[in-house]
């Protein structure tokens, strides 16, 4: 599956290899340099990223992810926020899978760029995660309104979607979601090209764990919610 979505998504993300804009490279000016800050919190982030994998334990992996996430705050200007680390290891790890030929340094960071351009706006958000708010009170309300049990056992339980839900929303499901499954859901989500989609692809999925939260014990509701994931 790695290797299928080294060679497809350059091509989803950035065009046909003939229509592509330029890969990053060192020429390019930069919008801003990272602050110490953010770099301190990315080599804090890394470690915890995927740890218990195998792929991300192998040598290498910490200077792709490290380099990817640099290269991303410092080409467009923006300040790194915790959750970027989980959408970057997908990416390092197309890279780590593929042959350079394929998909190398570059196009990883050229992909990375596109795919959160694309699809992730929060990232750019500097005005208080306000699109976040915004998708998470749509999302809410869509929940109420296809599934008002659920929407109302959550809410009697005081588990509103900003605790369960905000992962998803950051990271389009990377945070904790098996590789082989991402890669999948993100092949489509790409596919189908619509970056409003992400609410009502997180109310099917709460839909599918429906039963189960809603026949969980009063103890075990919270981490029956915890459980929901693709």
């Amino acid at each position: 599956m790695a290797m299928a979505c080294a060679e497809s998504w350059p091509e989803m993300l950035l065009g046909k290899a003939g229509e592509r804009a330029a890969l990053p490279d060192s020429s390019v000016e930069l919008a801003g340099s990272i602050v110490p800050e953010d770099l301190h919190t990315i080599r804090v982030d890394i470690p915890r990223t995927r740890g218990t994998e195998p792929a991300f334990m192998a040598p290498g992996m910490s200077t792709r992810l490290e380099a990817l996430l640099v290269g991303f705050c410092e080409r467009e200007g923006v300040r790194y926020m915790q959750g970027l680390h989980e959408v970057a290891a997908v990416f390092a790890y197309l890279e780590a899978e593929a042959p350079e030929t394929v998909f190398d340094g570059a196009t990883s960071l050229a992909c990375f760029i596109s795919f959160v351009q694309k699809f992730m706006p929060c990232f750019y958000d500097v005005d208080g995660f306000v699109v976040l708010h915004v998708s998470l009170l749509f999302f809410g309300q869509l929940l109420l309104y296809h599934h008002p049990d659920l929407y109302n056992q959550l809410e009697q339980e005081d588990v509103p979607p900003v605790i369960y839900a905000t992962p998803w929303f950051i990271t389009l499901f990377a945070s904790r979601s098996p590789l082989h499954v991402l890669l999948k859901l993100w092949t489509q989500y790409m596919r189908r090209g619509e970056d409003t989609f992400m609410p009502f692809l997180a109310v099917a999925m709460m839909a599918e764990q429906k039963q189960a939260i809603l026949g969980a014990d009063e103890d075990e509701f919270n981490l029956a919610v915890d459980r929901a994931r693709v």
